[in-house]
């Protein structure tokens, strides 16, 4: 009579297993054909030609080529005009007029040529000319300081360095998106992977509980089997439920890098990935290769965005410092200028001129002393930041790198794993099926094979991870979604 349960149970559970399975087939093939699909390299594409942060970071270098010709300015010519005149009572007391052209150098030296002319009955003997005007043209020269570098050379000079800095700003910023957007997909990746494993465990299990319950019912199986069963389906239940909710939040994150613009309203729409649309792994293998083909060993850490950066600014805090380190010099500079009539060819050439000089140094030099030790202080900092970013960098690439391929081998084991007890429910469920095996004994083998499938995702999460960061650290990330020169 056993014997007769316990074959009745048996086909019981095995009918509600194979319609579990033919279920299973027939919703996956109706996903194939209604089930939205996105790849990373579709958000990748959308990033690259929609996402606002895009945008702003390609002004970076717009804003690098605006400082420098704001900096170039300052060498631009000059042209000035002045008139002043005071009449009273009747009396012309003076009219003043100039016109002055200065023409900068980029040398220390700046040219001046002009006009001026000053009469009336009490002008002043400085700006008396006579009926004609005055015309001049002549030279400054600063002797000490200015002589090697001034404000004007100094600020064009890490103008230009800024300029080549904007680039890799506008590169590290490309960097931090593409390493945002990788993360958020593998999250909600992971997450959708997980909810689908307890998704499974959950099914299987309900599919088994209503078998149990037949079986029981016909006698072929006590009530602590039907109980165990429950157990274990409501365990996957809450699982699958919180990863539902999981993968709704990874979902809903990813979507914040998904945009469009409305060329009508001159306005970026915000877009959101639908429930129905699932994750997949299609251009996973991309980042894999990427990270084989970038070894530590071969990577020149100071073409790194990150590197270059700071290099630039060490570059620009050492002009700097030069700078503040020639303001300590005193103030010298020679003016001459040599005077003419009516016309240019009218001059007396070393009697018709003028001639002067300005020197002034302020006695103590606090202030200027003061300025040098804080520019030295900085320029000392930003290259002690440098080296120690550099050094750092190295060792975080080899780090990472090992990582890599540890994280990879640890995968493989546990996929190995997770197929290997694959195989035990699969024989499990045909020994219960033939009527040698036992409840408890195939709910061991599916939760021991649910959990081996959890731990490979989860190491697959990791491996995943530990490749955008490595990726992210050479500065080759955002060559995936801006091309070779990752802009």
């Amino acid at each position: 009579m056993r014997t007769l349960s316990n074959t009745y149970g048996t086909l019981s559970v095995w009918f509600c297993l194979s319609i579990f399975s033919l279920h299973t087939f027939k919703v996956a093939k109706g996903n194939t054909d209604t089930t939205r699909h996105l790849s990373i390299k579709e958000v990748i594409d959308m990033v690259h030609n929609n996402h606002p942060l895009v945008v702003s970071s390609r002004m970076e270098s717009a804003r690098g080529k605006a400082t420098l010709r704001k900096s170039r300015g300052a060498f631009d010519p000059k042209f000035q005009i002045e008139t002043y005149d005071k009449n009273q009572g009747g009396t012309n007391y003076y009219l003043n007029e100039q016109a002055k052209l200065s023409l900068p150098t980029r040398s220390p030296i700046e040219f001046e040529t002009g006009y001026e002319s000053g009469r009336g009955n009490f002008v002043n003997g400085e700006h008396y000319t006579l009926n004609g005007g005055l015309r001049y043209a002549g030279v400054s020269i600063p002797v000490l300081k200015g002589l090697i570098t001034d404000e004007r050379r100094t600020t064009l000079a890490q103008s230009k360095l800024f300029k080549n800095q904007s680039i890799e700003i506008q590169k590290i910023e490309l960097l931090n998106l593409s390493e945002m957007v990788w993360k958020d997909y593998v999250l909600w990746f992971i997450a959708f992977q997980q909810r689908n494993a307890y998704a499974t465990g959950a099914q299987l299990s309900l599919e088994r509980q209503q078998a149990l319950r037949e079986l029981f019912k016909a006698g072929g199986c006590n009530g602590m089997d039907t109980l165990e069963n429950y157990i274990q389906l409501e365990l996957f239940r809450t699982r699958e439920k919180e990863w539902r909710v999981n993968t709704t939040k990874q979902r809903l994150q990813l979507s914040r890098h998904l945009w469009s613009y409305n060329d009508d309203t001159n306005k970026w729409l915000a877009l959101s990935i639908s429930d129905e649309t699932q994750p997949s792994e299609d251009f996973f293998n991309y980042l894999d290769s990427l990270f084989l083909s970038n070894k530590p060993t071969a990577i020149d850490v100071s073409i790194i965005p990150d590197i270059n950066s700071l290099n630039f600014s060490v570059e620009q805090q050492r002009l700097n410092y030069k700078l503040k380190k020639w303001n300590l010099l005193p103030t010298f500079d020679l003016k001459y200028q040599q005077l003419f009539g009516n016309t240019f060819q009218d001059y007396a050439l070393g009697s018709d001129r003028r001639f002067g000089l300005n020197f002034s140094t302020p006695l103590f030099l606090r202030k200027e002393r003061g300025e040098m030790k804080i520019a030295e202080i900085k320029w000392q900092q930003e290259s002690l930041k440098f080296q120690f970013k550099q050094n750092e960098t190295k060792l975080k690439l080899a780090a990472l790198y090992q990582q890599g391929e540890i994280y990879k081998d640890v995968y493989e084991h546990l996929k190995n794993v997770e197929n290997g007890y694959l195989k035990l429910f699969k024989l499990e469920r045909n020994k219960f099926d033939s009527g040698d095996g036992t409840v408890f004994l195939l709910n061991t083998r599916e939760n021991r094979y649910l959990n081996a499938r959890v731990k490979t995702i989860e190491q697959k999460s990791k491996y995943l991870n530990t490749l955008i960061d490595y990726l992210r650290a050479t500065g080759s990330l955002s060559k995936i979604i801006f091309g070779a020169d990752g802009l």
